[in-house]
């Protein structure tokens, strides 16, 4: 090879290295943002996790209120009934 010939070598050679530096850097780059995206992303979920424990606890909490009142709410009927059949039962003996 003549010194032309390893100049232009070495000259194609550099650029190489150049064009594979800077696509090397662009993957770095692209590596990075989708790490950060997902980093980001299971935070979110795991956010939705707990939004979503915390809203099944909600439910259940507000399910067993529910339940005492309907049985609040049952007691009072049958009270109102067992005093309606005392006023029948007094109406009937003094009419």
């Amino acid at each position: 090879m003549s010194k032309e010939q390893v100049e232009e070598h070495v000259s194609r050679i550099r650029e190489e290295l150049d064009r594979e530096r800077e696509e090397r850097n662009y993957f770095q780059l692209e590596r990075d943002k989708i790490h950060t995206f997902w980093e980001i992303t299971r935070r979110q979920l795991e956010e939705k996790k707990a939004e979503l424990r915390n809203k099944d606890r909600e439910m259940e909490e507000a399910e067993e209120r529910h339940q005492v009142e309907i049985k609040v709410y049952k007691q009072k009927v049958k009270h109102l009934l067992y005093e309606h059949q005392n006023n029948l039962t007094e109406m009937k003996a003094e009419g």
